[in-house]
């Protein structure tokens, strides 16, 4: 029995000493989250809002003087055929027809420089008479050419041109003699404009 016994507790002491081995695996780490890129700003459409002008009224326009209009480049003269000796003249335009170019107020213009015209239109016709009385006298007909003359500082015609003809070759030839003999003694006042176009009538 002694010997039964001891084998057994043996046996037993044995089996206490097996050890078992356990391998523990390490889990795989969680899948990375992916940020979200952030949004672009969406940049709000500026609104730009144009005050529409004011309208002036009419009372005001009716207060601004007439002579305040800015001169245009251009000033204009009809000239018509008048009764006496010379059978021509110039003057201003009937009915205040806008003869001048660049806006302005046609009336306004004519009355402000009416003297320094004159003296335009008084070297202009003397030189027409002039001419035709040495070359036949004035032709026949209501004859009408178109001129434009460019004045210096100094009252000098530098430039001029027949815009129209009058379809009579003594006619327009009395026309540039003038324009080419013409002096005019005083410069043309400031503010006056320099080009003056001419409207120019003879009945003979």
């Amino acid at each position: 029995m002694l010997g039964v016994k001891y084998l057994l507790k043996d046996d037993s002491r044995h089996r206490q000493r097996r050890i078992q081995m356990v391998t523990v695996v390490k889990p795989p780490p969680p899948p990375k989250v992916k940020e979200k890129p952030p949004e672009p700003e969406v940049k709000k459409k500026e609104e730009i809002i144009n005050p529409e002008p004011e309208e002036m009224p009419p009372e005001a326009l009716d207060d601004q003087p007439p002579d305040e209009a800015p001169p245009g480049e251009d000033l204009g003269l009809d000239a018509d055929g008048t009764a006496g000796s010379d059978g021509f003249g110039l003057r201003a335009n009937k009915g205040g027809r806008a003869l001048i170019g660049g806006g302005g107020d046609s009336v306004s213009l004519m009355r402000r420089y009416a003297w320094y015209t004159r003296m335009v239109q008084d070297e202009l016709s003397k030189r027409m008479k002039r001419h035709m009385e040495e070359n036949g006298g004035i032709p026949d007909g209501d004859l009408k050419t178109m001129i434009q003359i460019r004045l210096d500082e100094y009252g000098k015609i530098v430039d001029y041109r027949l815009t129209r003809s009058s379809g009579n070759s003594k006619m327009d030839d009395a026309v540039v003699s003038a324009l080419k003999l013409a002096t005019i003694d005083e410069p043309p006042p400031r503010g006056m404009p320099r080009t003056i176009k001419l409207k120019i009538s003879a009945k003979g």
